[in-house]
């Protein structure tokens, strides 16, 4: 039984371009957790004993699903999922494993950003503005409005050192574990 289901991905954050896959987030009753990939189709299945965990420990996917706007719930579970917050320092953690993975250094500090692609900058981007809304309201909204878009398309194009300082402007933690500092 679906007791959750949304887009999910750069569709529901509003910065797909017209090649981009279609990924979906749906959590069940019972089963297994499971992602399906066929053709331009990625869907995420997960279980909501695995979901409830994910969200507690501020798994980005997760709480993007939770907090997602356009989620069809089922009415039965919509008192649960509302309920819901995750641990702050798990979720920062989990925020800066996403953002280290995206920088290409998930198990060592970046020597340079000059050789990242965009899209991995606009992720960045993205999670870090997350973080920073996750700490300032307790949630955050992943459907970007204009100005938080416009933002992360001119950040992602930034040269090295500006993108870092601006990458750290809106980091509510620091974000040495990214960055030495050689360029």
């Amino acid at each position: 039984m679906v007791l959750l289901k949304t887009i999910h991905g750069s569709r529901l954050s509003g910065l797909a371009r017209p090649d981009s896959d279609w990924d979906w987030y749906t959590v069940v009753e019972g089963g297994r957790t499971r992602q399906k990939i066929t053709g331009d189709q990625d869907n995420v299945t997960v279980t909501l004993d695995d979901f409830l965990h994910f969200v507690a420990d501020g798994e980005p996917q997760a709480l993007a699903a939770l907090w997602s706007p356009l989620a069809e719930i089922d009415v039965r579970y919509a008192p649960l999922f509302a309920s819901l917050h995750p641990d702050m320092m798990m979720a920062t953690h989990k925020f800066q494993g996403a953002i280290t993975a995206f920088s290409g250094g998930a198990h060592h500090k970046v020597k340079s950003y000059a050789e990242l692609e965009v899209k991995m900058r606009q992720h960045m981007c993205r999670l870090s503005l997350f973080l920073d809304h996750l700490w300032r309201w307790g949630r955050f909204c992943p459907v970007l409005d204009a100005d938080a878009m416009k933002w992360i398309m001119e950040t992602a194009r930034l040269d090295e050192a500006d993108f870092v300082a601006e990458l750290a402007r809106v980091s509510p933690v620091p974000l040495h574990f990214l960055w030495d500092g050689a360029g």
